[in-house]
C-alpha cells in the first residue's frame, strides 16, 4: 500500500516543474512515511493490549485450564465471603454459674480433699450455662480458668485461690446448654500472709459454727472458640458465687485418714 502511494506521488511529480516538483515530492514521502509508521505502531499497540486482556480473561488458556482458574478464584471468594458473614453476625455467648455438680458425683467426694504443709485443694464441678446466640454451633477448647478470692475488707485486693480446665466442649447453635466444668480450690499459706482468705474459707463453709454462705470469686476464663474453620481466643472476665463445697464432714475423714 505505501509502495503504491510512493509511485502515485512521483507520477505527480513528474508532471511538475522539476526543482519544486522534487522539493514537493520529498516532503510528501517524508508526510506519508511518518503517518504509516505511527498507524503501524498503533496497530502494535493495540494488539499488545487486546492480548494482555485476553489473557486477564484466560483466554490465552486451554478451556479445562480456564475453568480450573475460574472455580478456584470462585471458591475464594465463596470463602471471603463466609468468612466476612462469620466476623459481621458473631456474638460472644454467654456464661453463667447454675451451681455445684450433683453432690452423688465423685465431685464432691472426700477423697478429692487434701491438706500437705498448710495447704489444702479440693476438687468439685460447677454447673455452668452458656448461651450461643449465633446461627452456627461453637466448638469450645482449653477453656482455662483463673479465679480470685476478694477481700471482705477491701474487694480490690485479690488472692489467687485455684481455677479448672476443661479440654473441649461443643455448644449447639442458637441454644443454652449446661455442662459440668471441674474445678479446684487452692488454698496456699505465701498467698496469705494474714490469713484473711484462711478466716473467710472457713467461716463461710459455716466450719466455725456459723451458718454457711456462698463463696464469691473474680475469675477470666481464656478459650478458643471455634465455627466453621475460623478460632477466636477470646477472654471472659466475670464474677461468681457458689455454695462452699466444703464441709466438717471431709474434713474428719481426711483427718480419720
Amino acid at each position: 500500500m505505501m509502495k503504491n502511494i510512493i509511485i502515485r506521488l512521483v507520477e505527480e511529480a513528474n508532471a511538475r516543474p522539476s526543482a519544486r516538483g522534487l522539493s514537493r515530492l520529498q516532503q510528501d514521502i517524508e508526510s506519508t512515511y511518518s503517518s504509516e509508521k505511527h498507524v503501524q505502531r498503533r496497530r502494535t499497540a493495540l494488539k499488545d493490549r487486546h492480548c494482555c486482556i485476553r489473557c486477564c480473561c484466560c483466554a490465552c488458556f486451554p478451556k479445562w485450564a480456564r475453568y480450573v482458574i475460574w472455580t478456584f478464584i470462585i471458591a475464594i471468594l465463596i470463602v471471603i465471603i463466609i468468612i466476612g458473614s462469620i466476623f459481621a453476625t458473631f456474638k460472644m455467648p454467654t456464661f453463667g454459674f447454675v451451681g455445684l455438680a450433683d453432690s452423688n458425683s465423685s465431685t464432691l467426694s472426700t477423697s478429692n480433699f487434701q491438706v500437705n504443709d498448710g495447704r489444702f485443694n479440693f476438687n468439685f464441678g460447677l454447673r455452668i450455662n452458656v448461651y450461643n446466640p449465633n446461627i452456627f454451633p461453637l466448638h469450645f477448647s482449653n477453656m482455662n480458668a483463673t479465679a480470685y478470692y476478694p477481700s471482705d475488707n477491701n474487694p480490690d485486693i485479690k488472692t489467687l485461690i485455684g481455677g479448672g480446665f476443661l479440654q473441649s466442649q461443643w455448644i449447639p447453635k442458637q441454644t443454652n446448654l449446661t455442662f459440668t466444668y471441674p474445678f479446684q480450690i487452692e488454698y496456699d499459706p505465701s498467698l496469705d500472709a494474714d490469713q484473711s482468705v484462711l478466716n473467710s474459707l472457713t467461716d463461710k463453709c459455716g466450719l466455725t459454727g456459723n451458718p454457711a454462705q456462698d463463696l464469691s470469686i473474680d475469675y477470666t476464663i481464656e478459650l478458643a472458640a471455634s465455627a466453621l474453620f475460623v478460632t477466636l481466643h477470646p477472654t471472659i472476665a466475670s464474677s461468681a458465687q457458689f455454695p462452699c463445697p466444703l464441709n466438717s464432714e471431709m474434713l474428719q475423714g481426711d483427718t480419720s485418714g
